[in-house]
């Protein structure tokens, strides 16, 4: 049995329940529906309850596009015609809809409680406001008119015929009432009714005299009337739009305006038509500023530029000022394109520019090297170094070759010796523009001194070069370009540094020579030289090292010493002496015994020139004698077949003298009496 207790709040609990239990639906739904558009809500008759924003912005954009599939049916003059909601763009505002519909019941507080009770029972419809393009709906009209006004108002206009500008006087007719037409599409268009609405047709003067239209005709033939320059200097562009090119580009038409006029203009089309043929002309890549040596000395900028590309809106206008001037010329316009990657103030912020460096050498006149020095040297003039990059000779002045004009000079040759080479003597340039690099203060990557000394250079302080193998090379360290200047005379050769190297400076000192090594004795075996009697073919030359020390100095006053030391190769004496003489320690020792001396026989009895050559270790054989005219010739040693040198046991032929008596005299012939 429940007792009273119990009863009394089951009484107080049951009521209390069935009043919370609405607000428990309603925080549940409303918890649920978070972000959604609420219950029972219909935009334009669409329902759009429980739908996010998104999904309510599709499905009304889809509903739209049924709206504009609709079609209208007009009467105009007797004819029919259909005009789509999609022709004159009819909708409505669709963000504004669903911004509406997502605070719909939904207002806050109890009210939000008692709007969402209400929603239970009824819907909340949120009502939309179409609209038309009125340009569109013109359009439309104009095309209703014609096909069925015969005789439609014409306000005047300027044709081209021929190239010329003729007068299209205006004249009075009809055409569809305007008043309230855009209203009346509209309606037509969101009515239930589909029935054909029939369009007023009211009669109307034309709002420009023929005063108006000669004056634009006459205005139109001056705009054609010449031909018209448009020129640009950077890049060089010169365009010649002609007569005929700028009447088929001109356009009219009649403005609204109060008064009403009739304007005259080149269409952006056709002027762009009239220009496709300068399109590479007219649109250039950027130039970065680059930088040229001036005859006089100095560095001149030459300034960047951005890229170029063709601007047809501006070439119009401008086209249209310089055809309202007497001149009938005008700058051509550009519009930029993409900027220069090195302009003209990164140019400037490297100066200010001076002469670094500069160094000369000396040659004798009309050699072949002087050719090749020259030929170089043309090839590095002007060489522009831009900060950080590494120069080299070999990759600027290129391979040597009878093709670029070089010709034979001489040169050092893999054996040490003087030889004769395609581009030989070019050293020299190398030498010079090694002390512009020394005296610039730029860094030294690559050089080598020649392995033998030459007086016409500094000793250590130069440089050779032979390609492909060896190079000069240096690193422009500086923060600004170095532009390379060669001169020369038919004597001199010279190489100048502009630039800007920060303020330093750089000095010299070459220390004496050190580490002597006198030349060796090179042997060349030679048969054809006499035991004794050798034959000195070159004196060599004595080795030694020196030492040249850079001493740069600083803007700060900090002096920084570099040294390079060379030795310069000892050139061995060169000997050719008879292989029998090659000292055993030579690698072309032999061991070969020395021939002997053959004694000179001629002239001694037959038996004392035996015993000679016998004597001598010959073999000596008498030939068959020889006639003589001299009894005292008799057995007297005539000729020997061998003489100089020959092995021991050498077969020598000598031949005696006979005495042979000459022939009696003839008598003289008898003289005839």
């Amino acid at each position: 049995m429940i007792s009273r207790t119990t009863r009394l709040w089951l009484l107080i609990a049951i009521p209390a329940l069935l009043l919370l239990l609405p607000v428990v639906a309603y925080a549940v739904d409303r918890a649920a529906g978070s972000g959604e558009i609420a219950r029972n809500v219909t935009v334009d008759g669409i329902p759009v309850g429980g739908l996010s924003e998104a999904d309510a912005l599709d499905l009304l954009r889809a509903h739209e596009d049924d709206v504009q599939a609709r079609t209208a049916t007009f009467v105009v003059a007797g004819d029919t015609y259909a005009l789509s909601g999609t022709t004159v763009d009819l909708g409505f505002d669709e963000e504004a809809a669903v911004a509406e519909a997502l605070t719909a019941n939904r207002s806050g507080g109890v009210g939000d409680f008692l709007a969402w009770a209400g929603s239970l029972r009824g819907t909340e419809a949120i009502e939309v406001s179409y609209g038309v393009d009125e340009d569109l709906v013109e359009e439309a009209l104009e095309s209703f008119e014609e096909g069925s006004i015969d005789e439609p108002a014409f306000d005047g206009g300027v044709e081209i015929e021929a190239g010329v500008a003729v007068a299209q006087y205006p004249r009075a007719g009809s055409r569809i009432a305007r008043d309230g037409a855009a209203d009346l599409v509209l309606e037509s268009l969101t009515a239930d009714s589909r029935l054909p609405v029939t369009l007023d047709i009211e009669s109307v003067n034309p709002r420009l005299s023929d005063a108006d239209i000669d004056a634009a005709v006459e205005e139109a033939n001056l705009l054609i009337s010449e031909p018209i320059v448009l020129a640009a200097a950077d890049p060089e562009v010169s365009i010649l739009f002609t007569s005929y090119g700028l009447a088929s580009a001109l356009r009219s038409e009649v403005i609204e305006n109060s008064p009403t006029t009739i304007e005259l203009w080149f269409d952006e089309e056709a002027v762009a038509e009239l220009l496709s043929t300068y399109t590479t002309q007219i649109e250039q890549p950027p130039r970065d500023a680059a930088f040229v040596l001036v005859e006089e000395g100095g560095i001149d900028i030459i300034p960047s530029r951005s890229g170029t590309k063709l601007d047809v809106t501006a070439v119009t206008s401008v086209l249209d000022e310089a055809a309202r001037r007497v001149a009938r010329t005008a700058d051509f316009p550009f519009a930029d394109g993409d900027p220069a990657g090195f302009t003209t103030a990164d140019a400037e912020a490297m100066g200010p520019f001076s002469k670094v460096s500069e160094f000369t050498t000396k040659h004798p006149c009309c050699q072949g090297r002087v050719t090749n020095i020259h030929l170089m040297a043309d090839a590095v003039d002007g060489t522009v170094v831009w900060p950080g990059e590494i120069f080299s000779l070999n990759g600027t002045a290129g391979e040597r070759t009878r093709d670029k004009g070089y010709v034979e000079g001489g040169m050092i040759g893999p054996g040490g010796e003087l030889i004769d080479a395609i581009g030989g003597g070019v050293s020299q340039f190398a030498t010079t523009i090694y002390n512009a690099v020394f005296f610039g203060c730029y860094e030294d990557v690559e050089h080598k001194p020649h392995s033998q000394y030459f007086s016409r250079y500094p000793v250590v302080r130069e440089a050779t070069v032979n390609w492909p193998t060896i190079d000069l090379k240096f690193r422009n360290d500086s923060d600004a370009v170095v532009l390379i200047d060669t001169k020369y005379t038919d004597t001199t050769i010279t190489v100048e540094f502009w630039g800007n190297n920060g303020g330093r400076t750089c000095t010299s000192e070459t220390s004496g020579r050190y580490s002597y090594r006198e030349p060796t004795t090179e042997y060349i075996p030679d048969p054809l030289v006499n035991p004794g009697e050798p034959v000195t073919e070159d004196d060599g030359l004595t080795g030694w090292t020196a030492r040249v020390t850079r001493f740069m100095e600083m803007p700060d006053g900090e002096v920084i010493e570099q040294d390079w030391a060379w030795s310069y190769v000892m050139k061995p004496m060169k000997v050719r002496i008879h292989p029998c003489e090659i000292p055993e320690d030579d690698p072309l020792y032999t061991g070969e015994e020395c021939p002997i001396e053959i004694p000179a026989v001629v002239g001694l009895p037959v038996a004392d020139a035996v015993a000679a050559l016998e004597a001598a270790g010959f073999i000596a054989t008498v030939a068959t004698p020889v006639d003589v005219a001299d009894p005292a010739q008799e057995g007297i040693v005539q000729t020997q077949d061998l003489i100089g040198f020959a092995a021991a046991e050498t077969i020598i032929t000598i031949a005696p003298g006979v005495y042979v008596e000459p022939p009696p005299d003839e008598p003289p012939p008898d003289e005839e009496s």
